[in-house]
């Protein structure tokens, strides 16, 4: 993850002055590019091979296009897939089957049923029967058919390469977001254990919110597969898988420190080391903040985060040699030891983040 400079206070407002037009981008771009494509797809089945209303070829350059190029990929080959297997079932059904109602239910049932068979993904048995229906419906000869094959390779390549080169959406500020916002979320948990009446965790909606940033970096990391225009951006990809990981392990720790505050009742409230819970809630939302704006101030302010919640943590076990119930005493250590377990996750995740 490449270290930046703090953002100023203007850097902020340009920031916001641009939101408008970024979020104008993200939304127009797509469609750009479809457009694009289809286009491409369209003159170069004319260009190449002479053919008149090559709608194959777009058809299949605007359904290739997916939100990651190695997704794009993916879907190309079942298109690819599909079409060949509807192009085989028509033709072979051709001599028996006439277009009509009858017809056309009897071969889309035939090629879906083949496909699915014989474990083609649902995209391209959807495909057989499409494929085979407009082969059956526009001319079963050979030769039409392996006109529409041809311009429908050709779009899903023209599909990926647009994906792929032209304005490749980049995905890491979203995962970065994702996984800001779950260490937010866990500092927000531990913040509310230290006040009375309110020291529970709510395990399911962190579990939410941390599924939320797993699916957003994997689909960043899927995303920069096949994006030669974004190599640059695989570390920070990785950076941030490893800063997920560290905030899982945050997260596992909240759930154990709540379930030892519930089983200490109303001695938690009594017993509960709120400062160095505090601390532990300063150090993961200054490694949030990091996360998602990473500078040397930022790292600075991290370190120093951690150093106070180390020393927090050492304090905190005068807390069991003083005279409880062995129980509470047992639950007590329980919550320091997953403290220290979260101090020991981001520190180990901020050195990675730092060196990078």
């Amino acid at each position: 993850m490449n270290a930046q400079a703090g953002k100023s206070t203007n850097g902020v407002k340009n920031l916001d002055v641009w939101r408008p037009l970024r979020t104008l981008a993200r939304r127009v771009v797509p469609q750009a590019k479809a457009a694009v494509a289809a286009g491409i797809a369209w003159w170069l089945s004319e260009t190449l091979f002479g053919t008149r209303q090559p709608y194959f070829a777009p058809l299949a350059a605007i359904l290739t296009m997916q939100v990651t190029v190695s997704e794009s990929v993916s879907i190309g080959a079942q298109r690819i897939l599909g079409v060949i297997g509807g192009i085989a079932v028509s033709l072979a059904a051709a001599h028996w089957l006439r277009p009509g109602a009858l017809g056309v239910a009897l071969l889309v049932f035939i090629g879906m049923g083949i496909a699915s068979a014989v474990g083609l993904a649902n995209r391209a048995v959807a495909q057989v029967g499409i494929s085979g229906l407009l082969v059956l419906a526009l001319g079963s000869r050979p030769e039409y058919a392996a006109a529409r094959l041809i311009e429908t390779v050709l779009g899903a390549l023209v599909g990926v390469l647009v994906q792929a080169f032209l304005v490749p959406a980049d995905p890491i500020p979203a995962a970065r977001d994702a996984v800001a916002a779950l260490a937010v979320d866990v500092a927000r948990t531990l913040r509310r254990m230290t006040q009375p009446g309110k020291g529970r965790a709510d395990p399911e909606e962190l579990s939410e919110r941390a599924q939320s940033a797993r699916e957003a970096v994997a689909l960043a990391r899927r995303s920069l597969v096949y994006s030669p225009l974004l190599r640059r951006r695989r570390g920070d990809a990785q950076q941030l898988n490893a800063a997920l990981d560290a905030l899982e392990a945050a997260t596992d720790a909240v759930r154990g420190i709540a379930a030892s505050l519930a089983s200490l009742g109303e001695d938690g409230g009594e017993s509960l080391p709120r400062p160095v819970l505090e601390h532990a809630a300063d150090a993961v939302q200054a490694f949030g903040v990091y996360v998602e704006h990473p500078s040397a101030e930022g790292a600075a302010r991290l370190g120093a985060a951690s150093r106070r919640l180390q020393r927090g943590g050492a304090r905190s076990l005068r807390l069991l040699s003083a005279p409880r119930r062995a129980e509470v005493r047992r639950e007590l250590g329980a919550v320091l030891s997953e403290i220290e377990r979260l101090r020991r996750e981001i520190g180990r995740a901020r050195r990675r983040l730092t060196q990078a």
